[in-house]
């Protein structure tokens, strides 16, 4: 993943602690909160990589956990 670096710090740093907060929040059931971090890493990550790459793929996968979960099957697959 490539780096770039804002006030200091690693996006690519950025973009994994937005994943691990939409982690705690989906383990809290708190599905909306955890769709907003797993955007805003994808946002990042898009930036960073493009739209075809794996780190975008495994994002995107966590995404549609969270819509499997409020049943929303249109969208997450």
């Amino acid at each position: 993943m490539l780096n770039r670096y804002f006030n200091g710090v690693s996006q690519s740093s950025v973009v994994h602690s937005y994943v691990g907060l939409g982690r705690i929040y989906l383990e809290l059931r708190e599905n909306k909160k955890a769709m907003k971090y797993y955007k805003k890493a994808i946002r990042i990550c898009k930036c960073l990589n493009g739209e075809i790459h794996p780190d975008a793929a495994l994002l995107y996968n966590e995404l549609g956990k969270v819509y499997l979960l409020e049943k929303r099957y249109n969208i997450a697959f």
